[in-house]
């Protein structure tokens, strides 16, 4: 069965913008939580904690507070929570009855004469988010159209159509030449009769009177 830690950093990984504490204003994502436990954990690991170890948790109920709790697993060591609203004198002999190596506090403790005699780490604070970039926008490439206004589109670049006259093609003929259409025929006409002087008169036909 995995410990907690180790459940903890696999939901981050697979989940690590969803929201995994709230604390009044405070939201953290899994991926928020799991890295200040991790350095919480780290500064507790260098100065000193680890098995047999424990750790007091001064600090009011808050983010801060599961924080911490988490990054004392982390470093392998037992965690004394304490109460803000304890007495001062039930809260010296838990102090003293537990003996703990290191104390995790901050801002709000009321009772910060207790921890003198104890290493005090402070939670480490989120870190800057990275700056996000726009989302939903198409990459600047020119001049971006103001919002409210049809953006202008850019003409398309005609190009030189170039005019070729087309000339009609000539058929080669490889044959003798074809002959010329015929015009329409007509009806030859009779050659004239010619005429001479010398030609007879053929005579009156019957008897001729001579009176």
């Amino acid at each position: 069965m995995p410990l907690l830690p180790a459940v903890l950093a696999a939901q981050a990984t697979r989940t690590p913008a969803e929201t995994a504490l709230v604390a009044g204003d405070t939201r953290l994502s899994w991926a928020e939580l799991n890295d200040r436990a991790d350095r919480l954990a780290d500064r507790l690991t260098a100065a000193g904690a680890g098995p047999d170890t424990v750790v007091a948790l001064a600090l009011p109920r808050s983010a801060d507070s599961v924080v911490a709790l988490v990054a004392v697993l982390k470093a392998g060591a037992a965690s004394l929570p304490l109460d803000a609203e304890y007495p001062a004198d039930r809260t010296a002999a838990m102090l003293a009855d537990a003996a703990p190596a290191l104390a995790v506090t901050g801002e709000g403790w009321p009772l910060p004469a207790l921890l003198a005699d104890l290493t005090a780490i402070t939670v480490p604070r989120p870190l800057r988010p990275a700056r996000r970039t726009r989302t939903g926008r198409t990459p600047r490439t020119g001049r971006t159209p103001r919002t409210g206004r049809t953006p202008r589109t850019r003409r398309t670049p005609r190009t030189r159509r170039t005019l070729r006259t087309v000339r009609p093609t000539r058929t080669v003929r490889t044959g003798p030449p074809a002959a010329p259409p015929r015009a329409a025929r007509r009806a030859p006409s009779p050659p004239p009769t010619p005429r001479t002087s010398s030609t007879p008169r053929a005579p009156p036909a019957g008897p001729r009177a001579w009176w």
